[in-house]
């Protein structure tokens, strides 16, 4: 303990103190990093599981692997419509890049596709924080700060007057 004039105070309440005037609870100002990492994290991991995923479902290099989802999606488009996938549908689309691999530009579509979406989800959920719908709220922040200054004053009551 230290006497200050008339008032005694701990090194410990001089550090929180010292934290209160040097964190303050209104910082709004994320880095770069915070708002750019899981955007381009999904981006990569779409661009590297899509091919996995596609061979996962049963699209092979010798064509639909027997017994797989893609055989049974196969089967049911065959009952639905009376013949197989049609050309230029998604199911074919899906066959041919599980023969003969994914093609760059569609790659890179996947990827930022993938990272844009993660991107303007990720923004939304960040612009809720401060509204109530999610996190802490101003207020909430505000009462904080107030109890921590509330326990700052009464603690220096309680040391008033007293010597070390």
């Amino acid at each position: 303990m230290r006497l200050i004039g008339n008032v005694c105070v701990s090194v410990k309440l001089e550090q929180k103190i010292g934290y209160i005037k040097n964190n303050p609870t209104n910082n709004n100002s994320p880095s770069w990093i915070n708002n750019t990492a899981l955007p381009f994290a999904v981006a990569a991991a779409s661009v590297v599981v899509a091919p996995i995923a596609l061979s996962a479902v049963g699209f092979g290099a010798g064509g639909i692997v027997a017994g797989s989802w893609a055989a049974k999606g196969m089967s049911a488009i065959a009952v639905s419509n009376g013949v197989g996938a049609s050309a230029g549908s998604f199911f074919a689309a899906c066959q041919s890049a599980g023969a003969v691999g994914i093609a760059s530009n569609t790659l890179t579509w996947i990827g930022a596709l993938s990272g844009s979406v993660t991107a303007a989800v990720q923004k939304a959920i960040n612009n809720n924080k401060g509204n109530g719908t999610n996190g802490d709220t101003e207020e909430d922040e505000e009462s904080e700060e107030m109890m921590r200054r509330k326990e700052v004053t009464n603690h220096l009551i309680k040391c008033k007057h007293v010597k070390y």
